[in-house]
């Protein structure tokens, strides 16, 4: 979702790079640039192709030999590569990709490199060095965290359409990675407080991106996430269940798959708990990352003439502002939806969908999956206001969802960013638009039913109308005789 925020940071200045047979094939400026303008046409297949050459060019050849300024690119790369992977729907390979990031970035030839290129003093140029370096680290551990969600949510999405993709305990062990990655990214960030300079020649100052990843507004939005698609499962995670000491020791605590089996009226109840929690963190999350790109947008009322045309930097910070609140909304109306709050869950989709509109991802891929909870959404509307034999209604919503998953549908199946086709979400597409057809034939039978019983019946008081019309008006009563008169 955040395709115009994501971005290949060059972290070392092309001019101070050493000359090197790479290096004359390609200018990183231009590569940058052409990788940028493939994310944010949603060309995944071509960006993945185009980021693995540029790779392939700059990737170290041994280990701890080629370390130099071009193994913070080929980091980059790795990052920029796995989240296009994820966003197609390739988790294994998205997964793989993250992890050799995370490797490298890991390797203590990759931290010396980066320390020796520190600036001597101990002024600004510190902070301006280091603070792009700590935000490439947290998009890895952004991306990561996204990824295991992801695994969790297909699992959820294969169950849905009966098919199982991974066992309890997988998916058990896809939860301890998140919460793993939620507490570096929390730790990560609470290091970084006050690093935002408010100088007017710093950058990283009117990027509401910027400002939103330096707070707590991710790790709580993946929180919320976290508990929502536990929220889905016909069992408690583990991890919610046992303490940390517990679960790092063996013989305290049964295997996942070993576990009794839980009440169904007890995991319903849990569920409601899940979704409840899921909704405050994401709430929190919204707050912060509102906060941040207010902040973000507000460096530029007092600098700019209100009256001339906003510069392409304001213009920017909006669109990237749009879409930090979106990222949030979108998951907040799913499990305002699941809790069966439709009336809130609607109006935080259809901003959430504004937002990523007026962000240009009208025709984007990374549209596809909030359209498709619109239309589930939509659905669920439909049906309620069937039952509350609101036919018109029923109708208009049920059109809705079938014109939202054929969007969808079209965005995932392009053939620049076709979405793997083995993924069950798919199938889940497939039910949701076979079921919205169905709902809105079924209004549509009512409804003209109804219209069909509503004309009979005007028809037939016209009728009764016409008949009294027809009778004759009654007649006043004769005339009294006249009396006779009086004898003489």
């Amino acid at each position: 979702m955040q395709s115009a925020l994501l971005s290949v940071v060059v972290l070392i200045a092309v001019s101070g790079l050493a000359p090197s047979a790479a290096l004359a094939q390609f200018d990183l400026a231009v590569e940058r640039k052409l990788l940028m303008e493939l994310l944010e046409e949603g060309k995944y297949r071509q960006a993945v192709a185009e980021a693995k050459r540029v790779e392939a060019a700059i990737k170290p050849r041994k280990k701890n030999v080629s370390l130099g300024p071009m193994t913070i690119v080929y980091a980059e790369l790795l990052i920029y590569r796995g989240s296009i992977e994820r966003r197609m729907g390739n988790l294994d390979a998205a997964e793989k990709t993250l992890a050799d990031a995370y490797k490298m970035v890991s390797e203590p030839g990759f931290q010396q490199l980066v320390m020796a290129g520190s600036p001597r003093d101990e002024g600004e140029q510190q902070g301006r060095y280091w603070l792009p370096l700590e935000l490439t680290y947290l998009r890895l551990l952004d991306n990561s965290t996204d990824l295991f969600i992801q695994r969790v949510r297909a699992a959820n999405d294969a169950r849905a359409v009966g098919r199982d993709t991974a066992d309890r305990e997988q998916i058990d062990g896809w939860f301890t990675r998140i919460d793993t990655l939620i507490r570096m990214s929390i730790a990560a960030r609470g290091s970084l407080r006050g690093r935002l300079s408010d100088e007017e020649d710093d950058p990283l100052t009117r990027s509401a991106y910027a400002r939103m990843m330096i707070t707590q507004a991710r790790p709580r939005r993946f929180a919320g996430m976290r508990y929502l698609e536990a929220s889905k499962l016909p069992w408690t995670v583990s991890s919610d269940t046992t303490t940390a000491e517990e679960r790092d020791d063996g013989d305290k605590s049964k295997p996942a798959q070993d576990s009794p089996p839980e009440d169904a009226a007890e995991r319903r109840m849990q569920s409601d708990s899940q979704r409840r929690r899921s909704i405050s963190y994401l709430e929190e999350s919204m707050g912060l990352g509102n906060a941040a790109a207010a902040a973000a947008l507000a460096s530029f009322k007092t600098r700019d003439d209100p009256e001339t045309a906003p510069p392409p930097e304001f213009v920017a910070a909006a669109s990237e502002a749009a879409l930090v609140r979106a990222e949030t909304l979108v998951p907040l109306a799913e499990a305002e939806m699941l809790a069966g709050d439709l009336k809130s869950a609607r109006r935080h989709l259809d901003a959430g969908l504004e937002g990523l509109e007026s962000a240009g991802l009208e025709k984007h891929p990374d549209i596809a999956l909030p359209l498709m909870l619109s239309a589930e959404l939509a659905l669920r509307e439909s049906k309620a206001a069937f039952d509350a034999k609101e036919s018109l209604a029923s109708k208009q919503a049920a059109k809705r969802a079938v014109d939202s998953l054929q969007s969808a549908k079209q965005l995932l199946e392009a053939e620049d960013s076709q979405y793997d086709s083995s993924s069950p979400l798919h199938a889940l597409l497939a039910d949701l638009l076979a079921g919205s057809r169905t709902q809105e034939q079924k209004s549509s039978q009512v409804l003209a039913a109804s219209d069909a019983a509503d004309a009979a019946a005007r028809k037939a008081l016209s009728a009764i109308s016409k008949g009294d019309a027809k009778k004759a008006k009654p007649k006043p009563p004769p005339a009294a005789p006249p009396a006779d008169p009086p004898a003489e």
